[in-house]
């Protein structure tokens, strides 16, 4: 039985999209971030050009961990999407 939580949160095309929006929005964010810290100098020190090396290296995982997510949920809907294919309701 599907509660309400599972409607919202749960495997759906919602989530899909909404993940991929979301996903860009913060990475445009982050990297407008980095830009005005740049734009400040922040890398004119050894501990500025640091943390630039570890924000790459965070910003890579998130996309791998983005990109994991969204392709187990295509998978999912796309199976779904099979099975209502094959098994037409009257």
């Amino acid at each position: 039985m599907a509660t309400w939580k599972t409607k919202l949160l749960g495997d759906n095309r919602f989530n899909f999209y909404r993940w991929i929006v979301q996903g860009v929005i913060i990475i445009a964010f982050s990297l407008w971030c980095v830009v005005t810290a740049i734009s400040e100098g922040a890398f004119h020190s050894s501990t500025g050009t640091l943390l630039g090396a570890i924000y790459f290296v965070l910003l890579g995982q998130f996309g791998l961990a983005l990109e994991a997510y969204c392709g187990r949920l295509a998978k999912h809907l796309d199976s779904e999407n099979r099975k209502d294919d094959s098994n037409p309701k009257a």
